[in-house]
């Protein structure tokens, strides 16, 4: 065990689950049997979720489900891709879950977000502020005025699914086979889509 990491692993221990911070707000906590995958449309807050159960398409603005496949996941199985089944038309969307893939872990403006498994099969999902990281806690950054700040947004033990941002960097999810959790920071979308 790295004794340098120990600052870390005593920040991780003593914290709590809590609430991101301002101008982060939580979307939605949904259960999805099954979960397999999630992937972002490139351009907007939608979300492709695929399970066991089906295909559902999210606005992460409001946590609306858009739509919802009971029959097939639109998942093309070893292509870390998915078709939108309601779009058939529209291009294939990458995907992140039991398969392989990742969602962006950094923001262009600064925010960033880590799964740490420091003590695996635990594994602690954190979200940075701009200019701040966990691992300033090192004695390393001692005296430093290093922002060391974090917020943890999920532990989890069981089968983490996806942890990251929408490529806007407005939305923040967290994915594990039976839940979703949304986060976001762009403006709530009323508006009805078809």
């Amino acid at each position: 065990m790295a004794d340098h990491l120990n600052p870390v692993r005593r920040a991780l221990r003593k914290s709590a689950i809590s609430a991101p911070p301002d101008p982060w707000r939580e979307v939605a906590r949904l259960a999805v049997g099954g979960l397999t995958g999630v992937g972002f449309e490139r351009e907007n807050e939608t979300l492709l979720v695929t399970s066991a159960n089906g295909q559902s398409v999210i606005d992460c603005t409001n946590g609306e489900r858009l739509y919802r496949n009971r029959d097939d996941d639109g998942l093309g199985h070893g292509f870390l891709q998915a078709q939108r089944l309601d779009r058939p038309q529209d291009a294939p969307i990458s995907t992140s879950g039991i398969e392989g893939g990742g969602l962006p872990c950094l923001t262009t403006d600064g925010w960033t977000c880590r799964s740490i498994p420091l003590d695996w099969p635990e594994t602690f999902h954190i979200l940075e502020p701009p200019g701040a990281s966990i691992y300033f806690s090192k004695s390393l950054f001692a005296g430093s005025n290093k922002d060391a700040t974090f917020f943890l947004m999920a532990k989890a033990a069981d089968e983490t699914r996806a942890f990251g941002f929408s490529w806007t960097g407005q939305t923040l999810i967290w994915a594990c086979s039976s839940d979703l959790f949304i986060w976001s920071r762009a403006p709530e979308n009323r508006a009805t889509r078809s």
